[in-house]
């Protein structure tokens, strides 16, 4: 049987967690991820192989990883 407070609890616990792993610099690992780099040198050849790009709308940006290199270099 459960008690009334321990959803208040779980969802205590869950906030923590979250709110530690979120404080790391890369909490997801993405700056050092071989794969998600390569991913990322792909996705901007592709984003300015037609030219430059003067607005864009990134959906589902995370920890902006792909936004910093990508605000890098069309600003260049």
């Amino acid at each position: 049987m459960h008690s009334v407070s321990e959803p208040n609890l779980t969802r205590v616990n869950n906030y923590h967690l979250l709110h530690r792993e979120l404080a790391e610099e890369d909490p997801w690992r993405l700056d050092a991820n071989a794969f998600e780099q390569e991913r990322h040198s792909q996705m901007l050849r592709l984003s300015f192989s037609q030219g430059p790009i003067t607005n864009a709308l990134e959906v589902g940006c995370a920890a902006g990883a792909f936004t910093e290199n990508w605000r890098l270099i069309a600003s260049g």
